[in-house]
């Protein structure tokens, strides 16, 4: 992903370029020979860089939320800037999120959700488009014939899909 912010106001590259550097100095060290070395959590080709009154933002978006430019991003996510160009591999996701993030959200679809929900293995629980048929597989597993005969059609047939995930 690459995303580019145009006309971003001073207070805010300051406070980006202050917590990336923040971020670095926690997650760089000196090694015994004088050179720079980084704790292994840290991915080296995320990058949110400030250039003038212009910041770009690369990389993969996990880890681009996990290292040291966490609170960079969730600046720029807050600030409520729309950027000037947005490059994706994956078009249902705005800029800030996650595929994990877009999953549990409002945004997807029941048929994303489920879909994931059996890739990843996650409970059913943690997932907005599956909400409804969580409850009522909890309901069918405590009261197999109430819950069957007030459940409609697609109800029941939801609940079922997402019983055994529970």
């Amino acid at each position: 992903m690459k995303v580019i912010f145009t006309d971003v106001p001073v207070a805010l590259r300051v406070l980006i370029s202050q917590s990336i550097q923040e971020g670095l100095a926690n997650s760089q060290y000196e090694g015994q020979e004088g050179d720079t070395c980084w704790y292994q959590h840290v991915n080296q080709n995320q990058t949110v860089e400030v250039f003038g009154s212009t910041v770009i933002v690369e990389g993969e978006r996990c880890a681009l939320w996990g290292d040291h430019n966490a609170k960079a991003m969730h600046a720029l996510s807050i600030s409520g800037l729309k950027p000037s160009e947005y490059h994706t591999s994956d078009p249902r996701l705005q800029w800030h999120e996650t595929l994990s993030s877009y999953m549990e959200g409002p945004r997807a679809s029941y048929e994303e959700a489920i879909k994931h929900c059996r890739e990843t293995e996650r409970n059913p629980r943690y997932y907005k488009a599956l909400e409804e048929a969580w409850e009522d597989a909890e309901r069918l597993r405590q009261y197999p014939l109430r819950a069957s005969a007030e459940m409609d059609k697609q109800q029941l047939e939801r609940a079922r899909e997402v019983l055994p995930l529970i």
